[in-house]
C-alpha cells in the first residue's frame, strides 16, 4: 500500500491539528508556570513543528486543499540581562608634565650653561610609587663625568595625599661645595631642585623661572584613586610582625637639619599613601662574600601590579618563579649611577611587593619572605 493510500479522513485531520494545537499551548503554559524564557529559536523550532504537522497531513490527502491553520510566528522576545549596578572606574593619575622629562628641561640649554655634554638618565623602570603620585623623577648626567656635574628634579603634586601643602623654599647655593636646593610649587604641582655643578648659581635661578612657566603650561598632576582590589597600606610595624630577613637588624634613620635632607624627606611625604618601604640590615650569607652587612627591604604598593610589564620588560630583568606570587621577575636598581640595589617584583592580583638586596646580596635569596607577605596582605582585601 502506498503513501499515498494511506490517507486520513478530514475528522482525523481535524484531530491531529487539535493535538498538536493544544500540545504546543500546554508547552506555553508550562513554560509560563516556571516563568522561563525561551528563546526566539526556540519558537521559530515550535512554529515549525506545528507547520510540518500540518504539510504532513496534506501530504497524506493530495487532493485535498488543507484548511490553512493560523499560528503565532512572532518570537517570544529574550529578556534584556539586568544590568550590573554601575561601576565607576577609579580615577587613574595624571602625570605631571605629561610624564616626561624632556618637558621640563631643553638639555641643549642645559649643555650650554653647564659647559660640559649633558643628557637625560630615566629610570631603569617606572617606578610604581611615582607613576600613582602623578609624580616625575629625573636626572640629567654629564657622561664623560661621574657624578657632577648633574641636575636632579622630583615633580609632585603640590598637597600630599593627607591635604597638607608641601613645603617650598627660596634657592640656596653653596659654591664652595657646588651645590644648590630649592623647592617651588605652580599651578598645583611641587618641584624638588637639586643642581651639583662648578657654578650652578649661575644659571639655576633661570632654571626655576623656566619650570614655573612650564608648569603653567601643563595639567595639575593628580594621584591615581584607589581601587576595590588594591592592599590596604600597612606600616613598618606590621610588616615585621608578619615576617622579616633572618637575623635582621633594625637600620637606624639618619637625621640631619640640613635643607637638603628636609626637602628629601619632604619629597617622601609626597609620595606617602602609595607604597610602605621597611629596611633591615642583615649579616651577608657566606655563599654571598659573608663579609659585613647588607641592606634588605622589602615594599609594599597597593596597586601596583600595572606596572609588572613593563618592569619585566626592562634591561636585565629576568623572569622567576616565586612561592604565592601570581608573577615575579628580577630586575636591576634604581640608582642611576650603579644600579647595585637588585630588586625581586612579585604581584598578587592588582598589587605589587618589591624586594631589595644591596652589597652583593641577591634579593632571590630573600624570596622566602614573599609568601608569607603575600598571605597577610591577601588578607587585607575585603
Amino acid at each position: 500500500m502506498g503513501v499515498n493510500d494511506d490517507r486520513l479522513s478530514a475528522g482525523e485531520q481535524n484531530e491531529l491539528r487539535a493535538l498538536v494545537t493544544a500540545g504546543a499551548g500546554r508547552m506555553r503554559a508550562a513554560r509560563r508556570r516556571r516563568m522561563q524564557a525561551i528563546t526566539g529559536g526556540a519558537a521559530v523550532l515550535l512554529v515549525a513543528a506545528v507547520v510540518g504537522a500540518v504539510a504532513l497531513t496534506a501530504m497524506g490527502s493530495p487532493d485535498r486543499v488543507a484548511t490553512p491553520i493560523e499560528t503565532d510566528t512572532t518570537a517570544t522576545p529574550t529578556p534584556e540581562p539586568t544590568p550590573d549596578p554601575t561601576q565607576v572606574a577609579p580615577t587613574a593619575p595624571v602625570a605631571a608634565f605629561g610624564g616626561d622629562c624632556a618637558n621640563l628641561v631643553d638639555t641643549d640649554w642645559l649643555t650650554q650653561r653647564v659647559g660640559l655634554s649633558m643628557r637625560e638618565e630615566p629610570l631603569a623602570w617606572p617606578y610604581p610609587a611615582l607613576e600613582l603620585n602623578g609624580a616625575l623623577s629625573c636626572w640629567w648626567i654629564a657622561p664623560e663625568s661621574y657624578a657632577s656635574p648633574r641636575l636632579e628634579i622630583t615633580v609632585l603634586p603640590s598637597t600630599a595625599q593627607d591635604g597638607e601643602a608641601l613645603a617650598t623654599s627660596e634657592l640656596s647655593c653653596a659654591d664652595e661645595a657646588g651645590t644648590c636646593v630649592a623647592a617651588v610649587a605652580a599651578n598645583g604641582t611641587w618641584m624638588f631642585i637639586r643642581a651639583y655643578a662648578a657654578r650652578p648659581a649661575d644659571w639655576v635661578p633661570q632654571l626655576i623661572e623656566d619650570l614655573v612657566a612650564r608648569a603653567e603650561q601643563h595639567p595639575t598632576p593628580q594621584r591615581a584613586e584607589r581601587a576595590a582590589g588594591w592592599w590596604s597600606l600597612p606600616d613598618c610595624e606590621w610588616i615585621a610582625s608578619v615576617a622579616t630577613p633572618k637575623d635582621a637588624k633594625e637600620m637606624a634613620a639618619g637625621e640631619s637639619d640640613s635643607l637638603l635632607d628636609s626637602l628629601s624627606r619632604e619629597s617622601a611625604s609626597g609620595l606617602a599613601g602609595y607604597e610602605t618601604s621597611c629596611n633591615w640590615l642583615v649579616p651577608i650569607p657566606e655563599e654571598f662574600g659573608g663579609n659585613g652587612d647588607a641592606s634588605a627591604g622589602v615594599t609594599v604598593v597597593p596597586g601596583g601590579a600595572q606596572f609588572f610589564d613593563a618592569i619585566a620588560a626592562s634591561e636585565r630583568a629576568e623572569p622567576v618563579t616565586v612561592a604565592g606570587a601570581d608573577r615575579a621577575t628580577t630586575a636591576s636598581g634604581l640608582d642611576r649611577l650603579e644600579a647595585y640595589d637588585a630588586r625581586l617584583v612579585v604581584t598578587s592580583g592588582e598589587n605589587m611587593l618589591i624586594i631589595t638586596g644591596d652589597n652583593g646580596l641577591p634579593p632571590e635569596s630573600l624570596a622566602y619572605l614573599v609568601e608569607p607577605y603575600l598571605t597577610a596582605l591577601n588578607a587585607t582585601l575585603g
